[in-house]
């Protein structure tokens, strides 16, 4: 009898759980990555990677002169291609997500500023094209969402900052995630990883 108590108290507790609202907030700021988590008035903040900018920095730095002496700027043009071939699928899998949160979650806030360039001016228009057309979307389905990404088309560049914030039920947040990995392209994702 005091089994069966437990387990009714534990599944009454959980399936309370699963049906709260839980608020994740992702801030990329200048100064490192943020990650907010608003459960059942309870917050968590986690500073996921570490604070050693200037490291990451030199590091990327030493990457690109090395793929630079060795010949493989072709190879980078290539991947930026395979990644925009994808962009169609991927912009698709963001529609779904977008009209899954506005049926059953709250977008808080959703803003994405900064500049982007390629090193190859098609490159950067296509990509630009591609957020803008993104931005459209956005702005339709979420009257606060802001973008503000501007083209860098004479050097490779890559400053992006936001923050967004999506309030989900927990249930909800795992059927989400199931049908997320269920709808990705994962043949082709996984060609694009191992080629490189």
């Amino acid at each position: 009898m005091i089994l069966w108590i437990i387990l009714s108290v534990i599944m009454a507790l959980l399936i309370l759980l699963l049906s709260r609202w839980v608020g994740v907030t992702v801030e990329k700021l200048e100064t490192g990555t943020t990650v907010k988590l608003n459960l059942a008035g309870l917050k968590f903040i986690v500073f996921p990677g570490g604070s050693n900018k200037n490291g990451v920095e030199k590091k990327k730095r030493e990457e690109l002169e090395q793929k630079k002496e060795n010949g493989q700027q072709e190879d980078k043009f290539k991947k930026w291609i395979d990644f925009l071939k994808l962009g169609t699928e991927i912009s698709g899998i963001i529609k779904y997500i977008i009209k899954f949160l506005g049926r059953h979650g709250r977008v808080a806030e959703l803003e994405l500023w900064g500049r982007i360039g390629t090193g190859d001016p098609y490159l950067t228009g296509t990509l630009t094209g591609l957020i803008e057309a993104l931005k459209g979307v956005l702005t339709q389905s979420f009257s606060s969402a802001r973008v503000e990404v501007q083209p860098e088309f004479e050097e490779e560049k890559l400053e992006l900052a936001g923050i967004f914030g999506v309030e989900i039920r927990i249930i909800q947040l795992f059927v989400l995630l199931i049908l997320i990995l269920w709808k990705l392209p994962k043949r082709k994702i996984w060609k694009m990883v191992r080629n490189r």
